[in-house]
């Protein structure tokens, strides 16, 4: 297996750095919002609509797509 390694040399890209070491954690919070609209399409009660939880849904998908990311 090959390695990848970051470097980041000073205290301003220390942003940079906690993003690039946090990416599964935002991958793992933008699922966990994907299911939860999926959920609420699928079981949505009777005083919900849901396609507005679908057209969020699509969005997501639209943004996740515009920069060839995946949930899987």
């Amino acid at each position: 297996m090959g390695k990848i390694i970051l470097e980041f040399d000073s205290v301003e890209e220390n942003a940079e750095a906690n993003n690039a070491l946090q990416g599964s954690d935002w991958k793992n919070v933008v699922w966990e919002i994907d299911q939860y609209l999926r959920n609420k399409i699928k079981y949505c009660p009777d005083n919900e609509d849901p396609a507005a939880f679908q057209v969020l849904r699509d969005r997501l998908h639209q943004l996740l797509n515009s920069l060839n990311l995946n949930l899987e």
